[in-house]
Parts: C-alpha cells; structure tokens; sequence
C-alpha cells in the first residue's frame, strides 16, 4: 500500500523541479502478523553515500542500489512516452528490466527519503513466491534465468556501450543482489552463471568499495569459488577447476598436433568490444577465403559483424564466441579442432585469457601474430609493452615503424628486432579516398583524460573547453567561410558521453560504426594522439596533432592512464608534422590547407611515407612477411 501523502509530495517535487521521475523508500511487512521486516535496500541505508533530497542524474553516482520495483517511483508520462518502454513480457523481473533502462535515460530525478512504499511479504500465492529461489520446479529455474539472460543482453548492449565505469558499476553492484539470491539455491542458475553469466557481468571487476554491505563481497568470493571447483569427473582426478581443465585439453591438442598437418590460419577480431570496427582482422581473413589459404575466423557473438554475417547467412569459416575470451578458456573449447592444425594464430587485439596467450606463444610449430594497430596502438609503457612481448611476432608497416617502437620500449619488456614481421596493416586495403568535392574535416579526439571522471570535473577540464572553444559558432562560421564542414568523432568508449554534451554550434557528431566512413570520406583530421591519424597519414591527407591538454591542471600528472598519456603524445607527434597547442593554430591550418585543395608539403609527404612499406596489396604482404618469418625461424631451428 501507498502512503496517503505519497502522490501529493512527489508530484509537487516534480513539478516544481521539473522531473522524469521522483524515488521514494521502502519498508516491508509481514502478510499475516504485519510486523516488519528488514529489507536489504533502502534509501535510509544509503543516505550517506548518495545524493538525497536535490536533483540528480546517473553520473552523480558511484554507489546506488537500485531497487528492483517500479512501484517505488512516480514517473512523468511524456518521459515514458519519449523513450518508448514499456513492461517487458518476464514472469520475473519484469520491474528490474524497467528501472534499470529507465533510470539512466533520465535528464532530471529526485530521491526523496520517505518510506512512501509499504510491500507485502510472505503469501503464498504471489508469483514472486513460486517463481524465486528456495521453490525448486522447472518453471522457477526458466523463469530465473531468462530473466538474467534479459537483463544481461541489456549490460552488453546498452549500459557497456553507452555509459561511462561508475554508471556499469552501480548496474553490476544490483545485480548481485539477485545473482547471488538465486544462485545460493538453484543449480540451474549456477551453471547458467558459470558458462555466461559471471563473465557478462564482469563481476570479476567487482571489489568490496563497489558493495555497499560487506556481506554481499563475502558471499560473492564464496560463489566465485564454487563456480571454480565444480566437480568435473571426465577429469578423473575428483574436484577438478577451470584451470585444470584447461591443462588438460591443451595436453591432448598439443598430442594431435604433433600428428596432424599445421596449415590453418585462426583469426580473432574484436572479442571484448562491440564498437571497435574488426577492419584488419576482418579484410585479411577475406583475403584468404579468396586467395585459397585454409583460414577460420573468430568473432564475438555480441558484435555487430556477427549479427549481420549472421542475417546473411555469411557465417561460413567463421568460429563464434558467446563470452569474449578474457575470464575463462572457452576460445580453446570452440577452436579445439583448427587449433589441432593452425599454422598461424593472429590477433587484432589482445582480449584473450592471459593464461592461453601465454599458451598460445609457446605451442609448438604454431606462430602467434599480433596485427599491431599502427604505430599508435601502444603508449610504450611497461604494460603495454609486455603486451606486445606475449606474442611470437608483432606486425608494423615498415622498419621505421618498428625502430620506432623498438626505441620507446622499456627495456624490461624484452622485445627484439626478431619479434617484427613489417607487413602493413590489412585495413589500408580498404582505405580509399572518397572525399569528392565537399571539404569535410574530421576532429577525433580520445579523451585521454576523461574515463573514470565525473561529467563535472570533465566539463571543467582545459580539454574540454578548448574544444568548446574550437566549435564554437564562430570559428565553426569561419571555417564555412572557406567551405570546411567540420564533424566530430570520439574515441569509441566516450560515445555516448560527448553525446551528452551540448556544443550548440552545429557540428555534426559521428557515430562510432561511421568513423571509417569519415577516415575516406574526410579531406584532412585534427586529433590529439588518435591512432586514425595513421590512416590519413596513410592517405596522404593532412593531419593537425592538437596538444590542447598539454597544461590541463586537472590532469594527475603521475597517472599513466592521463598525465603520462599526453607526455607521450608530445614526444610521439613531434617526429611527424603539424604539433600544435592553440586553437587559433588549428584553425590556420585547416584554412591553410582548405586553400591549396588539402595537399600535403613533399616534406611532410616524405615523413608519412616512411611509415609505410606497402601501399597496396597489404593483405597479401602481412600473409607473406608471416610465411616468411616462420620459414625463417625454422631453418634457424634446423
């Protein structure tokens, strides 16, 4: 039942604050003796920790646990109608579906501190009864997992795409709740938990700062090492973890290698990302469908290669994932059979289980390649270097490339001139200049500095009103002036933030899927260290390096993951062309390059040339430089 005053307060704050929804608490009560019971969410329990009582949005937070009922908030009608969600079809968290895709999409909430909200516990004949934990039948264990299935489709595919760590956070912080809930009592719910569910939730990542019970982290700890050491008796070794197992079938694949025929090529494209375009991967394994190389290709089922290939029927060769092969070892369960007979595994990027990279390095007779992304892809720090070292060879573009990494490597990761194989990058096949008539310039910009910052600290970075500053309507008038069209793309992970953030001078914002349409299609890029630089270089385009965060103050100069970032970018950029630190300098050099029709000085053309070995046919020379590498090696060994 309602509280009497509920509808007369919320309805006030809502007017008044002009709201798409006001939150209210909870007390529960017994159905027969109506004492109380404790309930484990409440809004008093966290007052401390979140901001009740003023107007609020999602990135305020870093701690929230939502509550499942959509009873325990007054929505505004045109807000439900402006997203268009409504009840899902769940017998079972159908609330929890609601709220969690309605609470981020708000502009403006309340959470008003008043136990409005009074449930009923303990009948019978209520759906949640027969449906939860502790009933065990079939339809429990169905109902309980679909509604995991839809609440994880909606993690991947809307909170992981489009929200920034601490709004993931709070959605992987309530589902525990539920997670551990059910499975605590059901074996069904384990096993879905086990094969899918504990890595689509990352709740590896979760920490006891991100719990706010302490009981909910140890029972999370207990379950992690329930889910490891599930009796397994084809192991016949009794209690049998993850780890054993996949020792065991790495023996067996490494004694039918030593009897079989190595000819196969594995690719893996983007395994832990749904918007990073798998466009090297992706041309290379066609190169090799067509050029007769027997090859298979690995993919993660959430990307949105696999869902078209899938809608086309095109999924001939093609090895699909359903996790992404980071916490567990099931890349080796789906590619048990090629493994058996790869000549050659070659990685776009490094989203495997570190324990089957490692075992991938040293499989005997089988090259483990990885498709560096252009001289780029590393800040050249000791961890990203010793991603570079996990694999046998590294690809690059030329031998300036690779000295070039070679000299910014610490000498700690041990890399050496054998570990390179300078083939190109396979996406420069697909690179063409489409550019026409319209003078189209691309701002890309990373971000160094905003992953894990608040949207205030981020509006109020140098960085950020540098760009304000940039596109503004009158340099965006400007540059009309000499018929540039300005368009701005972000770094894939920040998407949805920059989204959020109005410029109010008519540039247009690039989707993360059309950023390779804008890599041919624009005459000229500006960016702070992205690594599309490397196509425009590529293509011979101009490109303007902007430190614009050279001197933010909010920047933790002793983070690498910020301050560091930028000091590499410095040293790196300041080899190739067109360093600059003020807008104005941008802006002169777009209107530079706008009168003489983008073409790049011979000098600066001498420059960009020097990275590239090939310009053409790059598939075809990735595939030889690897043939060559092997063959080379093995006359070594002979």
């Amino acid at each position: 039942w309602l509280d009497v005053h509920a509808a007369r307060m919320t309805t006030q704050i809502a007017d008044v604050e002009c709201l798409d929804f006001c939150a209210y608490d909870i007390t529960a009560f017994n159905h027969k003796t109506r004492a109380q019971i404790p309930i484990y969410w409440s809004l008093a329990k966290q007052a401390t920790r979140i901001p009740i009582g003023r107007v609020v949005r999602m990135s305020d937070f870093k701690h929230l646990m939502i509550h499942a009922s959509a009873c325990l908030a007054i929505y505004r009608k045109s807000f439900l109608d402006s997203v268009g969600f409504r009840f899902s079809s769940l017998k079972l968290g159908e609330d929890l579906t609601f709220t969690m895709t309605l609470w981020p999409l708000a502009r403006r909430f309340y959470l008003l501190n008043s136990p409005f909200y009074h449930y009923r516990r303990g009948q019978a004949c209520s759906a949640v009864s027969n449906l939860t934990a502790g009933v065990a039948s079939r339809a429990a264990d169905e109902a309980q997992i679909k509604m995991m299935e839809t609440l994880l489709r909606l993690y991947v595919d809307v909170y992981k795409q489009n929200y920034d760590e601490d709004v993931q956070g709070l959605f992987r912080g309530r589902m525990l709740a539920d997670i551990l809930y059910y499975a605590e009592q059901s074996a069904a719910v384990r096993d879905w938990l086990r094969e899918k569910g504990w890595r689509g939730f990352d709740f590896d990542r979760i920490t006891a700062d991100d719990v706010g019970e302490r009981g909910f982290f140890v029972r999370l700890e207990k379950m992690k090492s329930r889910l490891r050491e599930r009796e397994v008796s084809a192991c016949g070794l009794g209690p049998c973890t993850l780890r054993d197992r996949f020792r065991l079938k790495v023996r067996k694949i490494e004694k039918l290698r030593e009897r079989s025929e190595h000819d196969i090529y594995i690719i893996t494209g983007q395994l832990n990302s749904t918007t990073n375009e798998p466009i090297d991967s992706w041309n290379l394994f066609q190169w090799m469908q067509n050029n007769g190389v027997p090859s298979r290709y690995v993919i993660w089922r959430r990307h949105p290669l696999c869902r078209e290939l899938e809608s086309k029927g095109s999924l001939k060769d093609v090895i699909v994932l359903e996790g992404d092969g980071v916490g567990d070892y099931e890349f080796v369960d789906r590619c048990r059979d090629v493994l058996i007979r790869a000549r050659t595994v070659v990685q776009e990027n490094a989203a495997l289980n570190s324990e089957v990279r490692v075992w991938l390095k040293n499989l005997t007779d089988c090259a483990y390649v990885f498709l560096q992304h252009g001289v780029f892809y590393t800040w050249f720090t000791p961890v990203a270097g010793k991603t570079l070292s996990l694999f046998n060879y590294v690809n690059v573009a030329s031998e300036r490339e690779r000295d070039f990494i070679l000299t910014r490597t610490p000498e700690e990761v041990g890399l050496k001139a054998k570990d390179f194989v300078i083939g190109g990058l396979p996406r420069w096949d697909a690179v063409v200049d489409v550019s026409g008539a319209e003078k189209y310039v691309l701002v890309m910009l990373t971000w160094r500095m905003s992953l894990g910052i608040s949207e205030e600290r981020l509006v109020g970075s140098a960085y950020y009103q540098r760009l304000r500053h940039l596109l503004s309507k009158g340099n965006v008038g400007r540059l009309a002036e000499s018929g540039v069209k300005v368009v701005l793309a972000t770094h894939h992970h920040l998407a949805a933030r920059i989204r959020e953030l109005d410029f109010g001078s008519g540039v247009t914002i690039a989707d993360t899927q059309e950023i390779s349409t804008w890599i041919r299609k624009a005459k000229m890029l500006v960016t702070d260290f992205s690594s599309v630089s490397i196509d425009f270089l590529f293509q011979n385009k101009p490109t303007v390096y902007w430190m614009l965060d050279a001197d933010d103050l909010l920047l933790d100069r002793a983070n690498t993951d910020d301050g560091g970032k930028v000091m590499s970018a410095k040293q790196e950029t300041a080899q190739l062309y067109n360093q600059v630190y003020r807008e104005e300098d941008v802006l002169s050099l777009i209107e530079h390059y706008a009168a003489n029709g983008f073409q790049l000085e011979p000098e600066k053309k001498a420059i960009a040339e020097s990275f590239f070995a090939n310009k053409k046919d790059v598939c075809r020379h990735v595939y030889e430089s690897i043939e060559a590498a092997i063959k080379r090696d093995a006359e070594k060994e002979g």
